[in-house]
């Protein structure tokens, strides 16, 4: 991560962080061409780009490494324990679980003044930010529904989420691009020439780009209303006992 920051810094010109002065899009330019670069951001860059691998790399290695600790100070069976005691190792994975989370979110707020969290180019500090938060988030979970022994709707909402997550979250990418195959009439130009939309991109223009209040309140709307669309067909996944493994 350390090497990252340092190319970004050597390579990434007057203003190394930003989407023209970031170094990775020359390279990626090199390599893929322009013609197979991501435009949405209305210059060819990509988001998911081979430099930026690198970062991501380490925060793979990262959640490896929590699984491994997690396993070797929790111990097999701890996890079933309903009424534990201070003396057991679910307390001391829990300890080192919020501890870190909360050392390595502090240091990426650190890193940001000089190195800014940035997930469009996966910088050094977004990953320690990030991942401070999920050992947090892990932690707390595992308090809630293991130590604790809560079940309840919301352990069950989340519920069919762990159930089938890679399908769902390659579904999260497959249904906009579904999405933009079918293409309709919304209207006419100015010019007198037609114009067209997607059944998700009329849904935001339509009905959560209405909604009162600045654009973000619209953009919130959309992800909640597109999370419940996932969720339902993760719940009737579940309820047919459909489970898709890698």
């Amino acid at each position: 991560m350390a090497g990252y920051w340092l190319l970004c810094v050597l390579f990434g010109g007057n203003d190394p962080y930003s989407l023209a002065g970031w170094f990775g899009t020359a390279v990626d330019k090199q390599i893929f061409g322009v013609a197979h670069l991501y435009k949405g951001e209305g210059v060819p860059f990509d988001p998911e780009g081979l430099v930026s691998t690198l970062p991501s790399i380490v925060q793979v290695i990262l959640g490896y490494l929590t699984g491994v600790y997690i396993r070797a100070k929790g111990q097999v069976g701890w996890l079933w324990s309903r009424i534990p005691t201070p003396e057991q190792p679910i307390y001391k994975a829990l300890a080192g679980l919020l501890v870190m989370g909360v050392l390595l979110y502090v240091a990426g707020l650190a890193w940001d003044l000089v190195f800014p969290i940035n997930k469009k180019i996966w910088t050094s500090s977004y990953v320690v930010y990030t991942t401070g938060l999920a050992l947090f988030t892990i932690g707390v979970m595992v308090w809630y529904i293991e130590v604790l022994g809560a079940r309840n709707a919301l352990t069950r909402f989340f519920d069919v989420f762990g159930k089938n997550p890679l399908f769902i979250f390659v579904l999260s990418g497959l249904i906009p691009r579904l999405s933009g195959l079918a293409r309709f009439q919304v209207g006419v130009s100015d010019g007198g020439s037609p114009t067209y939309s997607t059944p998700l991109g009329w849904f935001y223009t339509a009905v959560c780009a209405k909604v009162p209040g600045p654009p973000e309140i619209g953009s919130f709307v959309y992800s909640v209303v597109f999370l419940a669309l996932c969720w339902a067909i993760a719940y009737w996944l579940d309820r047919k006992r459909v489970y898709i493994k890698v």
